[in-house]
């Protein structure tokens, strides 16, 4: 699969980093495999090597699949990642977002599922 993405043009970030130099900012782009807090999904990914010689930046941002990530390693452990990017809950596939109301039953397994979240000056 991933010779099949490099193949295709894409660089998949396997527990690394990458760094986006624009008008003399960077952004550090790091990228895990899936880590997941909530029910049985293995824990893949290695935050600790892929934040391995991680330049200074303006920027930290993370990818990572599972949300429950954010909560139970980042927060604690790597206060210099501003905002991660994740997905895998599905919530607003199976879900009602209306104006009042927003609900989903994946809210029943994971604290965050949809939309932007903040704790102090990290975000998810």
């Amino acid at each position: 699969m991933v010779t099949i993405h490099k193949n295709m043009g894409w660089n998949l970030l396997m527990n690394e980093h990458k760094s986006i130099r624009i008008d003399g900012e960077t952004l550090n782009v790091i990228g895990v495999e899936n880590w997941g807090a909530k029910a049985r999904f293995p824990k893949y990914g290695k935050l600790d090597l892929a934040m391995q010689n991680l330049p200074d930046s303006s920027v930290n941002l993370l990818l990572s699949h599972n949300p429950s990530h954010w909560q139970a390693e980042v927060l604690p452990k790597y206060k210099n990642i501003d905002l991660t990017l994740s997905g895998h809950t599905h919530g607003i596939q199976f879900g009602i977002d209306i104006p009042g109301f927003k609900w989903s039953p994946v809210q029943y397994i994971y604290d965050e599922w949809a939309g932007l979240y903040q704790s102090a000056e990290q975000y998810l």
